[in-house]
């Protein structure tokens, strides 16, 4: 699919999926996966190329049930039939029991009396309100030599509604005790709500007076808050479908080099009522909900970072999966992201959001909220339960909490904990409404081929451009790149006529004639060009490469140097023949010159003799330029002879030129002894540089033998060798100039009063 327009009228596109698709139950629908793959036209000056794929899934073999009804949930006004229907909030402000204080059997309270729960650690999950604890893949546990890579037997609970400073209206018994001499009672200066007056929050104060000295998290825990059950919607209206909630995550997270990562990390898990039956409840496994708006900021670490002595925890309620260590499904590990810095405990400004975004200051000033949500739309017509988990990780065997730990960590501003505030659900339903199975047979036809290579190059139609990022397209004729900029070779333009169904093209780049980059999913490379140089590239198809161009499309780009050494005496360029440069013909005595150059633009020739008592020219300094005057005899000196000649396209890139033939009268033979030279230099297109190329007289500049012939710098005691020599590396055919940051580069000249008018 090509996007062109988000016009929402447009159609998108049709997909074929397997014949032997089938859903069993609406309570765990088949899902068809997608990969998406993005590919970006090279005309971004980054270059950004191809990117993915990224999967999703797409619930299938579904109906909405004949006669099926949903009734939304009553929403936060109370009322039915008003506009918030559907929507659950839970801002931990409200007594639903009636019993005088805010608890936590007030939360997510639905008509039937369910309502949300803590889980905390055990040895092992036993029922819904204990998790137990493994350790994550590559972390040693007491089996291999571990013993404190359990959870604390204590098992600390820290999560506890989060009221005012003063306030008796949080008892948290449901909590529990606070292990180590803490409290759940909000210090003095700790007061945070996104909408007052309460909160939740994960996390132990040990000081009453200072927050920021207090606050921390205990060590070797599971430890989560769930929701009670909720049903989303069957047929969902524009916006269902989708959980958000303001949060503020101070967690453990140090950084390496690489990366950042956290030891003590927080995630959203979700699970689903695997009977459709309304009346009975069989939760299937817990599973990770990946945000799409101020996402896991951080990787969760992995035992290469410290050693496989500490440990981190994942919970051993996700399900089976053969290929983890523990043969449990782990969410709770490397390579998984999670939260720890997002949103701020103590920040005063909207931006002090850490690697989160869009911050909103606490009411009470201190602290800023930030806003994750994340898209529901895998869970259509689904019962779910909604848990924010945490896990802390072991430091040591013994220690019970940052504070208890003593100095260094106990003041630490990295271990305040997670609150939340203003959950929302959007979509929900007072009674559960299952989807039915789709009764349709499959149409039994055959999924078409990944690629035809029977059409076109193999399948593929490879194309090649180059461009300067902003600027037009270079052709190698009437616009070419500067030399040493860097050129964007971009291969968009190809075409797959032979189909690439579940992959995307692939190209190889060649810069002359080497292969430069190979198979990548990338439309475009930049180069910095210097000389000519040709480029080339190949084509398949990513996923059958059955389909792989035979040929290359190429594209040869001169420079334009714009000091003359981008004329050269030859026929064409590739190969450049320069014994068809100057050709005598002693039959009828007529000279023929022909001339290749590096864009479209006329060319001027000068023509003068060398030979005994005439000049070689005068060599200027800063910088330094030879004056190419060969006066001494009448007729000598360089002299425009023939102005302007006009060029076409050369059959390798560039122009080429010719004289045609010249006979005697305009070219007439030199006398016995001497010689006649020619000097070509393109016209200038913008000023006149009345540069010819480079002289490279091979002559000492300066010290005790200047003046003196040389080839390197050692001909020139105390002195320098203007030659090219110094420029290092062979200079590629035809052109003998350094490169443009060669320090003695020496560039001719004619005097300006012969110059080409």
């Amino acid at each position: 699919m090509t996007i062109g327009s988000f016009d929402p009228a447009e159609p998108g596109f049709t997909f074929r999926a397997s014949d032997s698709l089938q859903t069993l139950s609406g309570a765990n629908p088949a899902v068809v996966v997608l990969k998406l793959s993005v590919t970006a036209n090279e005309g971004s000056s980054y270059g950004v190329g191809g990117r993915g794929p990224v999967a999703f899934s797409l619930l299938a073999d579904l109906d909405i049930p004949p006669g099926a009804t949903q009734t939304f949930t009553v929403g936060p006004d109370g009322l039915p039939g008003t506009a918030d229907d559907g929507l659950t909030l839970e801002s931990f402000d409200l007594d639903r029991d009636g019993d005088g204080v805010f608890t936590v059997n007030d939360t997510f309270r639905n008509p039937d009396g369910t309502h949300g729960f803590y889980q905390r650690g055990g040895e092992t999950g036993s029922g819904s309100s204990v998790i137990g604890g493994l350790a994550c893949g590559g972390f040693n546990d007491v089996q291999h030599g571990n013993p404190g890579c359990i959870l604390d037997p204590d098992y600390p609970m820290d999560w506890h509604l989060h009221c005012p400073p003063g306030s008796a209206l949080c008892p948290n018994l449901e909590t529990g005790a606070c292990v180590g001499g803490c409290s759940y009672a909000t210090p003095a200066n700790g007061g945070k709500a996104f909408s007052p007056p309460n909160s939740l929050h994960m996390g132990a104060h040990f000081d009453p007076q200072d927050s920021a000295k207090g606050d921390t998290t205990h060590l070797r825990t599971l430890q989560a808050f769930v929701s009670s059950p909720i049903n989303l919607a069957l047929n969902p209206r524009l916006g269902d479908l989708a959980l958000t909630f303001y949060h503020i995550a101070d967690l453990y997270a140090p950084s390496t080099l690489e990366t950042r990562f956290c030891l003590d990390c927080g995630r959203v898990h979700v699970q689903v009522d695997r009977d459709p039956d309304p009346s009975v409840d069989d939760w299937g496994p817990w599973d990770a909900l990946v945000p799409f708006q101020n996402v896991y900021d951080e990787a969760i670490a992995a035992w290469s970072i410290f050693g496989p002595s500490y440990c981190l925890f994942t919970p051993d309620d996700t399900g089976a999966d053969p290929s983890a260590l523990h043969g449990v499904r782990e969410t709770m590990c490397y390579p998984g992201r999670a939260w720890a810095k997002c949103g701020s405990a103590s920040g005063t400004s909207r931006y002090q959001t850490y690697s989160c975004s869009d911050g909103v200051v606490d009411p009470g000033g201190k602290g800023v909220w930030v806003q994750s949500k994340f898209d529901l739309d895998h869970f259509i017509g689904q019962r779910i339960r909604i848990r924010w988990i945490a896990s802390t990780w072991k430091m040591d065997a013994y220690t019970s909490s940052y504070f208890e730990f003593g100095t260094g960590w106990s003041d630490t501003q990295d271990d305040d904990g997670w609150w939340l505030d203003d959950i929302k659900v959007y979509g929900t339903l007072q009674s559960q409404t299952v989807p039915s199975l789709d009764p349709r047979p499959s149409p039994g036809s055959a999924c078409p081929v990944p690629c035809d290579p029977s059409v076109g190059d193999q399948g593929t139609h490879a194309v090649i451009k180059a461009s300067g990022g902003p600027s037009p397209d270079y052709d190698g004729f009437d616009s070419v790149p500067p030399a040493g900029y860097s050129v964007l070779i971009g291969a968009s333009g190809s075409a797959m006529p032979g189909g690439c169904l579940g992959g995307l093209p692939q190209f190889q780049y060649f810069i002359d004639g080497q292969l430069f980059q190979d198979w990548t999913n990338q439309t475009s490379l930049w180069h910095v060009q210097s000389y000519f140089t040709s480029y080339a590239v190949r084509m398949r198809c990513g996923i059958d490469f059955d389909c792989t161009g035979l040929t290359t499309a190429t594209l040869n780009l001169p420079v334009d140097s714009q000091d003359g050494d981008d004329t050269v005496f030859g026929e064409s360029i590739l190969p450049l023949d320069l014994a068809r440069g100057v050709v005598y013909d002693a039959t009828t005595h007529s000279t023929t010159l022909r001339m290749w150059t590096s864009r479209n633009l006329p060319v001027d020739v000068y023509r003068g003799l060398i030979g005994p008592g005439i000049s070689k020219g005068t060599l200027l300094s800063g910088p330094p330029r030879w004056v190419l005057d060969t006066s001494g005899l009448p007729g000598s000196g360089a002299a425009c002879f023939l102005n302007g000649l006009q060029v076409h396209a050369g059959p390798g890139g560039g122009a080429v030129t010719d004289s045609g033939s010249l006979d005697q009268a305009r070219d007439p033979d030199p006398p016995e002894g001497f010689a006649v030279y020619y000097v070509a230099s393109r016209k200038p297109y913008f000023t006149n540089p009345n540069a010819q190329g480079c002289a490279n007289p091979g002559r000492c500049n300066g010290g005790s033998a200047a003046g003196a012939s040389c080839a390197v710098a050692a001909d020139c005691p105390g002195g320098t060798c203007l030659s090219v020599a110094l420029s290092g590396a062979p200079i590629p055919a035809p052109f003998s100039c350094p490169s443009p940051y060669t320090p003695y580069k020496v560039t001719d000249q004619v005097l300006t009063t012969a110059l080409c008018p």
